[in-house]
Formats: C-alpha cells, structure tokens, sequence
C-alpha cells in the first residue's frame, strides 16, 4: 500500500544555543519524545471514535507515522510530516492530525493556567516528562505552521505546568480557608495554606478583582485568613491541588483571641476568699434590678 506523506508542523528550538545552521545533538530526544506524546494522544483518538473496538487497529503504528524531513536553512526547525495510507484518506482527518491539535491546545492551556481541553487524554500526561527535558533555561520549543507563525510555545514553565497535572484524578466544587503564603502578579496566581504548619499550598488564578485582597492578606499573613469556594483538581491521594475556577473570595472575620482576658478573670476569682464569696446574694439572677438599686 503506497503512503502519501504531509507536512504537519515546525518543531522549532528557539534560544541563543540554537542561533546556527544546525541543531545540537543534545537536543535529538525532545523529538523522539514528541513523536511519542503524539502518538499516545492518537491512540486515545482512535479509540474514542471506535468505542467498540476491543483492540487498536492492526498494524496501526505502521499506517500513522511522523517523520523529520528536513531542517530549514539558517535556522533550527524540524519540518515533521505524517503518513496518511493513500487509500484511506480520511474526509474528517485523521487522528495524527487531532492528536497534534490536542498537544498544542494541551500546551497552550498550560501557559494560561486553564484546564487540559476536552478530548486530551490524562493518561498521555506522563509523555510531557521527556519532552523539553533537554532544555536550558531561556529556551523554548516552538509548533509553528509553514509560513513561519508560531501555533503553541512550549518551555520550562509549560512542561512543568503539565507534569504536575498528572496525579490529579478529578475535579469537584470546594471550599477552604487559610493563609496566602505565596502569590505571582505575573502569573496571576497565589497559594493558600490552611494553616500555617501546612506543608503543601493550594494554587488558585488571582482575578484583578481579588488582587488588592490577596495581596493585603499575604502581607499580613499570620493574622488574616481568606476563604474561596469554587470548583478544584484533587490528587490521587485526596488533597485538593488548586482551583480551577473561582466562585467567591472573601476575607474571613478578624478571631478575637480572648484567652489571656480569661485567665486573668479566674486568676482572680481564685484569689477570692471562699467567706467573700458566701457573702454573695443566691438570689442575684432573679432579683437582679433589686440589688442594682441598693
């Protein structure tokens, strides 16, 4: 069966270690690694569109595949092309195609803190740690279309961003309360602790509405508590790790300690005799007004 091979995207190493002609040998297993998140993402794809499939088509492997087919000239990006079988050229595209489009959607809803789109499977998740594993700081890969335009940017941030994405085993509504110990204007996110002896903080994005609050409540972190309610990732083993949306954010009401106030009114009392005591009306709860005129 003859193969009809498409260009599919520029895989493009973007910093000053890739300002040459040519692409530093290093950096060959992020394309390997590409090649294989693609190919786990196009896997899931075939298997939702044939639910009654119990098995991957045969010799699918060999009828989806990506290729390196050259370097453009003055630069270091990758043109990577796919095989699609002459003869079942699908009108819909096929799942290399979807798959591609998931990964870029996948890395870009990383870079703006929101949800992994819909269709991309968790499983695939643990592909990102190999890709961009070659990568310095200040370096980047980019998915460009043929004219040169950059589709999805891809760096350190990114690939953390998604790792830490890959315990998390479901999303439901949820409410705390706590303290910001942490917050990036930039990154329009802060962390909240339950208390101040929590080890792990709950990332939650920081609207331009709640700024000004958050940032109060970080600067007097040990005295004043927030409480968000609204819908949050949980990890396998329980715990929330951040919210994906949020509902309500308000600072909770100021906890008068008044601990000390009564300690000294039972030091006090102690230090009343037990005669000065008996002297005291038993009827003082009921004649009340009586005894304040006296």
């Amino acid at each position: 069966m003859s193969t009809h091979w498409e260009w599919t995207v520029g895989h493009a190493f973007v910093g000053d270690r890739f300002n040459g002609d040519g692409l530093d040998i290093r950096s060959l297993p992020d394309l390997v690694a590409y090649r294989d998140l693609v190919m786990a993402v196009a896997e899931h794809v075939f298997r939702k569109e044939h639910a009654g499939r119990v098995r991957l088509l045969r010799g699918f492997h060999e009828k989806y595949q990506l290729r390196c087919a050259s370097f453009r000239e003055g630069s270091c990006v990758v043109s990577i092309e796919r095989s699609v079988p002459a003869a079942q050229l699908e009108a819909q595209g096929d799942p290399i195609t979807r798959a591609i489009a998931l990964v870029e959607e996948a890395v870009e809803a990383a870079n703006q803190q929101q949800r992994l789109p819909r269709g991309f499977p968790r499983a695939a998740l643990p592909k990102f740690r190999k890709w961009g594993r070659t990568l310095a700081e200040g370096e980047r890969i980019e998915l460009r279309e043929r004219n040169g335009a950059s589709r999805a940017t891809y760096t350190l941030d990114t690939r953390a961003s998604l790792i830490s994405r890959i315990a998390i085993t479901r999303e439901d509504a949820f409410e705390m309360s706590g303290h910001v110990l942490a917050s990036s204007v930039r990154r329009g996110t802060f962390e909240l602790y339950s208390d101040m002896s929590s080890a792990d903080g709950v990332s939650i994005p920081m609207a331009l509405e709640h700024e000004s609050l958050v940032l109060e409540a970080m600067a007097d972190y040990s005295g004043v508590r927030i409480r968000v309610a609204g819908r949050a990732e949980f990890s396998s083993e329980g715990p929330p790790i951040r919210f994906t949306e949020v509902a309500t954010l308000v600072r909770e009401p100021t906890e008068v300690d008044n601990s000390s106030l009564w300690a000294r009114i039972a030091a006090i009392s102690a230090s009343v005799p037990d005669e000065e005591w008996a002297k005291l009306p038993t009827d003082g709860s009921i004649r009340t007004d009586f005894y304040l005129q006296q």
